[in-house]
């Protein structure tokens, strides 16, 4: 911003050689912008992309906010032009300064940056990862090495900054306003206040910056946009109906504090207080861009706070299977009139048919959609309505024998294993046969819970 106001500047000062610009402001301000095609400073976006709504005050204005302010200052003087062209010089100094101040600044950023792994650096090999990725948010990974430290940088999100540009390797603070309302930024009384007036009232919002000038910052704007988020989020229609006001009025600081000064204040109120100027348009269509994308981010932001708690939710869930493989859980509809029927009735209809089913998979499928609190009350039900009961698994023929063939060769390994080390080696294994193991199972309680992650 700063470069293209030193262009108009120059190309003024270069005007006064042939046209006087201390008596016609409106000619001045057409002098300084002639021949330049950028209306008004075009932020870029978090991404670098470039904001075609151009927002924000117009080169014309800030113009003609310098040259009011410098017409005040010559008033009287008998050489008013030669005053003004001095007056000119003086600004376009100070802008020369500064934007020489902001290369060398952006200049050292660039070299920090470039001694340390960011995002951009970094480039995946053969894994995948999967994300849950906020809209429009940057989170630069962390660099890993032997004996080096770990670094984390995060790229901010600006909201309508005209005129200023986030530079993606700054991990400080922003003058504008993030996409994600977590930045620490506390609004003062004041700024709470203003913030609170009828937008539709512009004689009191300018009596308040009148007699408040010290809220007129970046700073106050950045912190009401985080009010806004925060009424957003809160979910309360009362405070959602707010948002739109503390939006007006936070762009109000904003463009307050670009004119600068009281006067550009006066001049800012003055054009946005006429009906149809350009100015109100402008202004208009900046608080409708503003407030839209505050509710889309908050949308996003409640949807992942939604879908976060359902994957903590779903991470544990209540099984059922036999302890021993000599055993199986065996599903039983309680008869009418029974003592487990006044229980069973109680239990859900999709729990109720998966029992019907008499199959346990079936079940268990009911209670993994479950929380873990309601499966674990499912279970105990189940437990008193006699439904699940641990049974011996029943053989067929061909099982059987294949169960013998295998008890056969243990005890003939047993025997071998006895003659190599000796009878009653401690060192030895002993083994338990399918009948034992069976009996030992039967005094353990059935519908064993386990807690699985999926």
């Amino acid at each position: 911003m700063n470069a293209a106001l030193l262009k108009r500047v120059d190309q003024l000062i270069a005007a006064s050689d042939h046209e006087n610009i201390s008596n016609d402001i409106p000619k001045a301000v057409s002098l300084a912008c002639k021949g330049f095609t950028d209306l008004r400073p075009t932020p870029a976006g978090p991404d670098g992309e470039i904001d075609d709504g151009q927002t924000g005050p117009a080169y014309t204005d800030m113009i003609e906010s310098l040259l009011v302010q410098i017409s005040q200052q010559v008033e009287g003087s008998s050489d008013k032009e030669s005053k003004t062209v001095a007056e000119l010089k003086k600004h376009r100094e100070q802008l020369k300064t500064a934007l020489n101040n902001e290369t060398k600044e952006y200049n050292e950023l660039l070299e920090e940056r470039s001694r340390h792994i960011v995002s951009d650096d970094i480039h995946t090999g053969f894994d995948s990862t999967l994300i849950n990725k906020a809209a429009k948010e940057q989170h630069v990974a962390n660099s890993e090495g032997k004996g080096k430290a770990k670094e984390n940088q995060t790229s901010i999100e600006v909201i309508n900054t005209p005129g200023s540009q986030v530079n993606p390797s700054s991990t400080g603070s922003s003058s504008g306003t993030s996409g994600d309302p977590d930045i620490d930024a506390a609004a003062s009384p004041k700024a709470l206040e203003f913030a609170s007036l009828p937008s539709d009232n512009l004689p009191r919002l300018y009596a308040f910056l009148d007699e408040n000038p010290q809220i007129i910052k970046e700073s106050e704007k950045d912190a009401l946009m985080m009010v806004a988020f925060e009424q957003q989020l809160s979910g309360d229609p009362k405070e959602m109906a707010k948002m739109k006001n503390t939006v007006h009025n936070a762009l109000l600081l904003q463009y307050c504090s670009t004119l600068g000064g009281p006067q550009g204040t006066r001049l800012f109120f003055s054009r946005i207080s006429k009906k149809d100027h350009p100015a109100l348009e402008a202004f208009n269509k900046d608080v409708d861009f503003t407030y839209n994308h505050i509710k889309q981010r908050c949308e996003i932001i409640s949807q992942q706070k939604d879908d976060e708690t359902e994957q903590e939710e779903g991470v544990e869930q209540i099984q059922l299977h036999a302890v021993d493989p000599n055993t199986e859980i065996v599903v039983t509809v309680p008869e009418e009139d029974s003592e487990g029927r006044a229980v069973y009735e109680q239990l859900s209809d999709p729990l109720r048919k998966a029992i019907e089913t008499k199959k346990l998979d079936e079940i268990n499928k009911v209670l993994g959609e479950m929380t873990v609190a309601d499966a674990e009350k499912a279970v105990e039900a189940l437990n008193l309505s006699g439904v699940l009961s641990v049974e011996e698994k029943i053989y067929d023929v061909n099982e059987w024998q294949a169960e013998k063939e295998r008890i056969l060769k243990e005890e003939a390994y047993d025997e071998m294993e006895k003659e190599v080390f000796g009878t009653g080696s401690p060192s030895q294994p002993t083994t338990t046969s399918a009948t034992d193991r069976g009996s030992a199972e039967d005094t353990q309680p059935f519908g064993d819970t386990n807690d699985e992650v999926d």
